[in-house]
């Protein structure tokens, strides 16, 4: 079954909706890179794709892990 875009979801839900409504802090990183990417591709949503990104470069505590940033 198809992923239904995000325009397609009720506002409340909406990652750019919850920003402005709630602040950053109510988004999840998959959330907050959704909204940078700004666009999915065919059958997988922005939301999708940085949900992937997230996995791929998650620490345990389920935010992004940036070891090359770290002093």
């Amino acid at each position: 079954m198809p992923r239904r875009p995000i325009s397609e979801w009720p506002l409340a839900e909406r990652p750019r909706e919850k920003l402005l409504g709630d602040g950053s802090h109510a988004l999840s990183d998959a959330e907050l890179l959704a909204i940078i990417l700004r666009l999915g591709t065919k059958g997988a949503s922005a939301i999708d794709l940085a949900r992937h990104a997230a996995q791929q470069d998650a620490a345990p505590d389920g935010n992004f892990s940036a070891p090359h940033c770290r002093r």
